[in-house]
């Protein structure tokens, strides 16, 4: 199981993901996550003035958890 924290726990939820975080991630969940979060941080995470914004630093701390993972 990959720790979260609890801010990034919370803020993964809103994902609506259509998988559990609460267990050992397939393979394919596991990439469907990090495309998931990159994705979001692509269309969320970057201002208008292409900086990364709060939602952009979460996305990017959930990122670091999964390459440490790998």
């Amino acid at each position: 199981m990959i720790n979260f924290s609890e801010n990034q726990k919370a803020f993964l939820k809103t994902l609506k993901l259509p998988f559990n975080l609460d267990h050992d991630l397939s393979d394919e969940e596991f990439f469907m996550l990090d495309d998931c979060v990159s994705d979001y941080l692509e269309i969320h995470g970057i201002d208008a003035n292409d900086e990364v914004n709060e939602i952009g630093r979460m996305c990017e701390s959930i990122l670091d958890v999964l390459a440490e993972q790998e």
